[in-house]
């Protein structure tokens, strides 16, 4: 079943993470509810 090194799971999970990081301002927009900093 595994097929690769632990550290490329782990890799691959972290670049994910990343990347849904920087797109959630796309979803939510300018919607003033949700926005961070004043």
């Amino acid at each position: 079943m595994n097929r690769y090194p632990l550290w490329k799971y782990l890799f691959v999970a972290l670049m994910l993470l990343i990347s849904v990081t920087y797109t959630l301002p796309n979803f939510f927009g300018e919607v003033p509810a949700v926005q961070v900093s004043p």
